[in-house]
């Protein structure tokens, strides 16, 4: 058969109810359900598949097979993973993986949606290539609450309190959009390589909210009251039309040759960590443009040379612009200052 239950025991589809919530147990050494075969589709009718001690995976499917199925039902307290479903093409849909080794793991071009994945050990969610997740919950995982490989997106979802990062994109061309990573003991989106953020909030992480190791596309994102930062990026990332505030250290920190263009950061002190600048330039040949700063320990603070800065619009912070080495910059005009034959590059406190 395509399907084979090896567990404790098989259901009854006659009395399956999702409101009733009926269940199917499992035993040492065995998942619940493995499927053998590709073309499946696995209907659990609201049911839950309960693990015992030393038993393996909920569902396992075999990793060479393609274009499964498997919605509308939850597995919990497996040793191993609670959903394993690494063949090409998978459909995840209305799923509950909790209180497992891992919670739903999926291969290439998989698609994940309106599933939940909460309290397990390590991943809630890990990805394959070119996978897509949607509108899904990761919570309280003590790993990483979704992980993404080459070319995977995940949209509209939602990563609270694991234990790790909300979303570590470890793959070339990873995305995360419209969705939300917040309390996760480090970061709140971290990605390794070239990637795309687009409106994602990041707030209350135990690290930086936004850390892109490889240039990236950061756009309408917020990062607020991360503890490690806002937004840190490596060289050649464009960051626009962001909004930062109340972090530790930094609202945004770039490394060079990147662009900084109509952000609002607000409010990001150093508190003891070092200055708090609501955008910091580390490195070089930056261009930061039309931001507003205010009520950081520091507006806009660049320490390597050669950046680009113009058009900046500094308030209430202690100290507006800071350059410690020579910079490309536009004069700046202290309030009041008539504007009418002001140079259109500068940059303004007050």
């Amino acid at each position: 058969m395509a399907i084979a239950t090896t567990g404790a025991r098989a259901w009854d589809r006659s009395r399956a109810a999702p409101s009733f919530g009926f269940a199917s147990t499992g035993a040492p050494d065995k998942s619940a359900i493995e499927i053998l075969a590709s073309n499946v589709t696995l209907d659990l009718s609201g049911f839950t598949l309960t693990g015992v001690p030393d038993a393996l995976d909920g569902i396992r499917v075999g990793p060479d097979l393609e274009a499964v199925t498997i919605r509308n039902g939850a597995a919990r307290n497996w040793p191993g993973i609670a959903i394993n479903a690494v063949a090409r093409r998978a459909v995840l849909e209305d799923l509950r993986a909790d209180h497992s080794d891992s919670g739903i793991l999926v291969g290439a071009l998989a698609r994940v949606a309106r599933c939940t994945a909460a309290n397990n050990h390590l991943a809630g969610i890990a990805t394959g290539e070119h996978a897509i997740v949607t509108d899904c919950v990761v919570d309280s995982n003590g790993g990483n609450g979704i992980y993404l490989s080459d070319g995977a997106a995940a949209e509209r979802c939602t990563a609270v309190g694991n234990g790790a990062h909300g979303f570590y994109l470890d793959g070339d061309g990873a995305s995360v959009r419209h969705s939300t990573a917040r309390v996760n003991g480090d970061g709140g989106v971290t990605a390794i390589y070239a990637c795309t953020v687009e409106s994602v909030t990041a707030e209350f992480n135990a690290g930086h909210g936004f850390t892109l190791a490889a240039p990236a596309l950061v756009l309408r994102c917020t990062a607020h009251a991360n503890n490690d930062g806002g937004i840190i990026a490596a060289d050649h990332s464009t960051i626009a039309h962001c909004q930062v505030r109340a972090n530790t250290r930094y609202g945004i920190r770039v490394e060079s040759r990147c662009t900084v263009e109509s952000t609002s950061s607000a409010g990001n002190r150093g508190f003891g960590a070092g200055p708090g600048a609501g955008i910091l330039a580390a490195g070089t040949g930056n261009r930061i443009d039309n931001n507003t700063l205010s009520d950081n320990d520091v507006g806009l603070r660049a320490e390597g040379p050669a950046n680009v800065i113009t058009r900046n619009t500094a308030s209430g912070n202690p100290i507006a612009f800071q350059f410690l080495a020579p910079q490309s910059a536009g004069p700046i005009l202290t309030h009041p200052a008539p504007l009418d034959s002001a140079s259109p590059w500068a940059n303004i406190q007050h």
